[in-house]
């Protein structure tokens, strides 16, 4: 098996940060860290099964997807990485978010 590192382009760590504020301001900052820690944890999973997510190649050539709670981690598989993308909330317009991945 190959060994791949994770890597969030800086959108996503944008999304993180906005999920974190979002999430905060609504649930309190307990529930926040435990809501993030378990966007990471399904991130850091892709690691050892990358193949885990649905395919989204109508979106974007080898793009991928992953479920976190209400929250979808789009991803690419390459050579050496996992390259989490994006990390958008299940009501957001995937196509209009992901135009230019």
């Amino acid at each position: 098996m190959k060994h791949r590192t994770l890597v969030y382009s800086p959108r996503a760590l944008s999304d993180l940060e906005e999920i974190g504020i979002r999430s905060e301001r609504e649930w309190g900052r307990k529930q926040t860290r435990s809501y993030l820690a378990a966007i990471k944890d399904t991130a850091g999973k892709l690691i050892s099964f990358p193949s885990l997510g649905m395919d989204c190649t109508f979106l974007s050539p080898d793009l991928r997807k992953r479920r976190s709670g209400s929250h979808f981690l789009f991803y690419q598989i390459l050579p050496d990485e996992i390259l989490i993308v994006r990390i958008l909330h299940e009501r957001m317009d995937f196509e209009g978010h992901l135009a230019d991945v």
